[in-house]
């Protein structure tokens, strides 16, 4: 559908759907509307108390919540930082991808750190209970490196509970993670019209990482890009912080999720679509869950203001699928192990 067609990104939660901790029937299904068609949705926590004020009350994910993976994730950066001064790695301006954290851009200044990943994926065989099947990797480094992935991998894990109530019901009516469901099932099905859409996917996929996305002050525009291609990877953000326009949010083009990325001559028609793509960046309250498919392309925004901009995050894959595209196996703690430094 044209992006006029669209459906909002945005979908408002109501007070009553924050106290209960779950979404309606009518949020879910504008979620997935959107996440199906547009590639990405923003749920957004009641912000407006009754009396016009704002509402001090906590977001999707508890203040108090946030508050803790703000505290872990900021020491869990400064160890690994320190760690790749020691091997000769600029952080601020070096491209270096490790197990534990990932610069990808030149002068980036924006960091990618894990610490807690699916065991199917790099520990065992892949199990189908999700809720054992992520931990925190073997520890490597010193004593106190350890203890600080640690912390930062139980506040991530904690955030990761909270928002499971949000994002699962609308995987499931999104569909996304059905193995045999088609492009165009996704890019035209009219969600609204489908009565039976909660018994559309018995699957939300399983959780496969934890990390965090920080940008620090003087981060430039990336280039719009997509996290991946296949079909069955989901990411959800959770602002650590609020993240106005001077923070660079995460600017996405609509739509761009059914692409074909791997085409090397597109035709006229798909360069049209490229050309044509409505983009847009919201803004994000504290507390509140940014949910997008891993083939929408995206860019996230210069953060031209004087606070870090940190972006919890959680990903969900479909049964058997994985991300191989953003982490290495080689651990930054690895003591004969510097190939991750330069790195594209």
């Amino acid at each position: 559908a044209a992006w006029e067609e669209s459906p909002p990104f945005r979908v408002p939660v109501s007070e009553p759907e924050r106290v209960v901790g779950a979404p309606s029937e009518a949020t879910i299904r504008a979620a997935a509307d959107s996440l199906r068609r547009n590639g990405f949705v923003v749920l957004d926590p009641p912000e407006i108390s009754a009396r016009g004020e704002k509402n001090a009350a906590d977001g999707l994910v508890r203040f108090e919540t946030l508050r803790l993976a703000e505290i872990s994730t900021d020491l869990y950066l400064s160890r690994l930082t320190d760690r790749a001064r020691c091997l000769g790695i600029d952080p601020e301006t070096d491209i270096f991808r490790f197990s534990e954290i990932c610069a990808r851009a030149r002068g980036g200044r924006r960091f990618d750190v894990t610490a807690e990943r699916r065991a199917g994926t790099l520990f065992g065989p892949e199990s189908a209970d999700d809720a054992s099947a992520m931990r925190v990797p073997p520890p490597k480094g010193p004593e106190e490196a350890r203890a600080s992935a640690l912390r930062a991998a139980t506040s991530w894990h904690a955030i990761r509970e909270e928002l499971e109530p949000w994002i699962t019901p609308v995987l499931r009516r999104s569909g996304l993670m059905d193995a045999d469901r088609g492009e165009s099932e996704d890019e035209n099905e009219d969600a609204t019209n489908d009565e039976d859409a909660t018994k559309r996917s018995a699957s939300a996929g399983v959780a496969t990482a934890t990390g965090c996305v920080v940008s620090l002050p003087g981060a430039p525009a990336q280039h719009f890009h997509a996290d991946g291609r296949a079909r069955g990877i989901a990411n959800a953000f959770v602002p650590l912080v609020d993240v106005p326009s001077d923070m660079g949010p995460t600017r996405f083009r609509r739509g761009s999720h059914a692409w074909d990325h791997d085409d090397p001559y597109p035709d006229r028609r798909a360069r049209r679509l490229a050309d044509t793509a409505e983009e847009a960046a919201p803004p994000l309250a504290r507390g509140s869950v940014l949910l997008y498919d891993y083939r929408v392309m995206h860019a996230g925004g210069a953060n031209v203001s004087a606070a870090p901009r940190p972006l919890a995050y959680v990903m969900r894959s479909r049964a058997g699928l994985e991300d191989t595209w953003n982490f290495p196996e080689n651990s930054i703690w690895d003591d004969e192990e510097t190939e991750g430094a330069g790195e594209v």
